[in-house]
């Protein structure tokens, strides 16, 4: 009997027009999409120096529905772990000395929360930080999405209401149905 362990193999999908390097990536787009959430696909390269150069999968402006500028990375994910080799990793953490970004697993497992250590949620890295435990949350004032510690919508910049008290708002109606519909998403050829 054959034990070795076969690599992924990533199934290209198009989505409203585009063409992504997975399926796992257009699930994301589905999500964005849903959310109201302007993205750009493999927008930007980046040189990180000494002939190194790296390509981050979505970048998301600044906007009025979601208020950061950051990239994610999109990397497969099973049985709640994310897979990532180590060079790709190196160069997402000396990129995450310039811009803002995560890495997120399947769209199917963001349920379960998981990131590159092992807690629950994600990794989040930028210029002067790092830390772990974010996921996508919603202001249950004025509907602005973020990505933020713990789901803590208190701490997206978005409105005056937000006062400063823990306010989890990580499975908002909005992004829990986002989250269905991009796993339930059929891509045909």
């Amino acid at each position: 009997m054959n034990t070795e362990l076969k690599p992924l193999v990533a199934m290209p999908a198009e989505f409203d027009g585009i063409k992504y390097r997975s399926r796992n990536e257009a699930r994301w787009a589905v999500f964005f999409k849903e959310l109201g959430i302007k993205f750009a696909y493999e927008e930007e390269g980046f040189d990180l120096g000494g002939g190194i150069r790296y390509l981050p999968d979505f970048h998301i402006p600044f906007q009025d529905k979601f208020r950061r500028d950051m990239y994610f990375e999109i990397k497969p994910s099973a049985s709640g772990l994310i897979i990532i080799d180590d060079p790709d990793k190196k160069k997402i953490e000396a990129l995450a000395n310039h811009v803002y970004i995560s890495v997120l697993g399947s769209v199917h497992d963001y349920s379960i929360n998981l990131n590159l250590f092992g807690s629950s949620g994600y990794d989040f890295s930028g210029p002067n930080c790092g830390d772990c435990d974010y996921l996508f949350c919603q202001c249950k004032h004025c509907g602005v999405i973020g990505f933020e510690y713990c789901g803590r919508s208190e701490r997206i910049d978005c409105c005056s209401k937000n006062n400063g008290w823990k306010d989890y708002n990580e499975s908002s109606d909005e992004i829990q149905n986002a989250l269905q519909i991009a796993k339930s998403h059929r891509f045909w050829k």
